[in-house]
């Protein structure tokens, strides 16, 4: 089988950000599989992201332990480095961008998005979000089982959603609870014992301020009995990662997600399923379900093509890959983030950023249509008339 060169140019719309011309020449004549060959060995290299060196802390604490300051010293050495993590953050942002557009970490870095929104994760420590967002690096396209129990030791998740404060003496469910809902089973397979039970076993699982590195407090975790989606066992929050991966349910609810995110913004069944099977029959192994999505025929159906709205993060580095459109500088690019309310590291909430149709209002219609001409500056972008700001956002003026 040949594709056409709509569907190659469909394929690479919603594997990376589009297709450049001469990379379309490259594969007009190339069979499906060498087309699907190409995308994988050309399009998702990446390396992690380096605008943060090691651990501040962590560095400062060794200051310490030599002698070369003091604990005040180090203190307020902690402080400055935290006050000029703002700055870091916006240069992070930028780095990521470049690798979002360069052609061969495009695929890659789409993966690397779809799983940064869906775990939702917003930290001001500029640190501790760039180790995160690597982390989702190393794991993207292997075991999702794997890369759920490095999200749930990892320091930027384990300060946002308080698995620092869940202790033995008194559970925190915020993590174990958003767990179920948004990282594995969905909304109503799960009842509410199930997230105290799974808070219990995930007491103790921490952050060491001084080194930003996960530690296993065994004081503070609870070894009782649990009781967790039918089963029993003295369960930590390993034993539970295991437990709902081997629910055929969290396949399911993720192949949904993704189907949404690659395929179609309108749900269907059939093809979910194919998905859902296909994912749990090869142990979460994200690299196998896209090749074998991007190889189906009713990916390229007609119906799919160009029916999906882009987020604004898509939609303008789609311009940028297809078009060459770019900014005069670099800032650019976070005042659109700003304004289209898409700010890599900083989505709304643990769910993540809206999806589809939810992008659409009157405001953001006009800056859409708008937006080739805003990019080589022969327009402005419509803002509200009353921006609702944040004090917490870091890339606020």
């Amino acid at each position: 089988m040949q594709l056409s060169p709509v569907q190659i140019n469909h394929l690479y719309n919603r594997a990376c950000f589009g297709l450049s011309f001469t990379r379309f020449q490259e594969l007009d004549t190339a069979s499906h599989e060498q087309v699907i060959a190409t995308l994988f060995t050309r399009a998702y290299q990446t390396d992690a992201l380096k605008t943060f060196g090691p651990s501040p802390q962590a560095t400062i604490l060794q200051r310490v332990r030599g002698g070369e300051i003091t604990r005040e010293e180090a203190r307020q050495l902690v402080q400055q480095e935290m006050r000029s993590s703002r700055e870091k953050i916006r240069n992070l942002n930028l780095e990521w961008i470049d690798k979002m557009q360069a052609s061969n970490s495009a695929g890659i870095e789409k993966l690397v998005y779809f799983w940064h929104d869906h775990f939702g994760v917003r930290v001001l420590n500029g640190y501790l979000a760039q180790e995160h967002n690597n982390t989702l690096r190393r794991h993207a396209l292997g075991s999702y089982k794997e890369l759920l129990r490095a999200v749930a030791q990892d320091g930027a998740m384990l300060n946002f959603l308080n698995n620092q404060q869940n202790v033995k003496s008194k559970p925190n469910e915020n993590f174990a609870r958003e767990l179920l809902e948004l990282f594995t089973l969905g909304r109503g397979n799960y009842t509410e014992q199930d997230v105290k039970e799974a808070a219990r076993a995930f007491t103790g699982w921490r952050i060491d301020r001084r080194t930003n590195r996960f530690v296993f407090d065994q004081r503070n975790h609870d070894d009782g009995r649990k009781r967790f989606l039918g089963k029993e066992g003295t369960f930590d929050g390993n034993d539970i990662i295991d437990i709902l991966c081997d629910d055929r349910r969290t396949a399911y609810f993720l192949a949904k997600k993704l189907y949404a995110f690659y395929v179609s913004d309108v749900p269907n069944e059939v093809h979910i399923e194919a998905m859902a099977t296909y994912y749990y029959a090869n142990n979460y192994q994200t690299d196998a379900l896209l090749r074998f999505t991007f190889a189906q025929p009713w990916f390229y159906q007609e119906e799919q093509v160009q029916s999906k709205i882009k987020s604004p993060l898509e939609l303008i580095n789609g311009l940028e890959t297809q078009l060459g459109l770019s900014f005069g500088n670099a800032a650019g690019w976070l005042l659109l983030q700003r304004n289209f309310a898409q700010v890599m590291f900083y989505p709304p909430s643990v769910a993540g950023w809206p999806k589809g149709q939810e992008w659409i209002d009157s405001s953001s219609l006009v800056n859409r249509m708008k937006l080739p001409a805003i990019m080589v500056g022969l327009d402005r972008i419509q803002e509200e008339e009353s921006p609702e700001l944040d004090a917490t956002d870091p890339f606020q003026q």
